[in-house]
Order: C-alpha cells, then structure tokens, then sequence
C-alpha cells in the first residue's frame, strides 16, 4: 500500500454514493478524511465514486456539482465514477466532467467457474455444474459480480 501510496501521490478513498441519500458528499468526504486524520496535512487523493446509477437525478446533479469541484482541486490526484451503462446519470456525467469513459465487459461462464474455483467448495462447485446443465439460461443471465455473489451465496 505505501508503494502504491507514493507511486500515485495520494491514497485511495471509496464512496459509495448511495450514501449521498443520507448527507451530502462534501460532508460524507469530510468526515472520512477526519476519521482518518487526513484533513489538512497535503495529502493527495484517488477518489472512487461507486454507484452514481443508484441516485435519484437530483442527487446525482448534486453529487456531480461537488465531483467537479474536487476534479481541479490540487489535493485530487484521480477521480474515478462508476455507473451502469443504461442508467441515465451516466449521461449526466457527462454534462459535469470531461473524463475518458470506460467500459467494464459482462461477465461469461468461465469468470463463474473461476469464482467458485478459487474458493475452494467442492459441493459448492458440484451444484453450479448440475445448475449448467439444467438451467444455461439461468447461469448465462450471471453477468455481474453481484450476481455471481448472489448465486453463491443462495447455492
């Protein structure tokens, strides 16, 4: 991590931006760099904004306003936003920052069938495969992490 730290001159912070539905961001922002004594001691920092599909517009507007504010501030090192590709805040995005856009591909049966690799559970491993067999529509909707968390979690 401190490599990391120094190769990027600023240490990494994730929001997620559901939390913008409670305070706003600048509060929410604030108050992790107080919790982590890092306000005010010329420290740079890499800002992932998890979740901007999961705002109402206005919130987004809101959230978007302040990310813009923090993309020229001198302390931001990177400003990093996801969102799904049809929601419409992601064109909204665009209207507050000019960033370069990335797209993150669906996931395919193999990622699954290394997920569950990894972790080592042979009944675990035994039920997918069954689950392959009777069900490919099924497994063929599991495009997203989530869901291959999900699956796991209910197989």
């Amino acid at each position: 991590m401190e490599s990391f730290i120094k190769k990027n001159k600023g240490i990494p912070m994730l929001i997620n931006l559901k939390e913008c539905s409670q305070q706003s961001l600048e509060t929410i922002i604030r108050n992790r760099q107080n919790d982590y004594k890092l306000r005010f001691n010329d420290v740079g920092f890499i800002y992932l904004f998890d979740g901007l599909d999961e705002l109402s517009q206005s919130q987004a507007e809101n959230a978007l306003l302040h990310i813009s504010t923090l993309a020229t501030s001198k302390e931001t090192r990177k400003v990093i936003v996801s969102c799904r590709s049809g929601n419409q805040n992601r064109y909204l995005f665009n209207q507050y920052v000019d960033a370069e856009e990335y797209e993150i591909d669906d996931l395919t049966t193999s990622h699954l069938d290394e997920f569950f690799k990894v972790r080592s559970d042979a009944e675990k491993i035994k039920q997918l495969n069954a689950l392959k067999k009777n069900n490919d529509k099924l497994i063929n909707s599991v495009t997203d992490i989530f869901l291959v968390q999900l699956l796991w979690e209910t197989i």
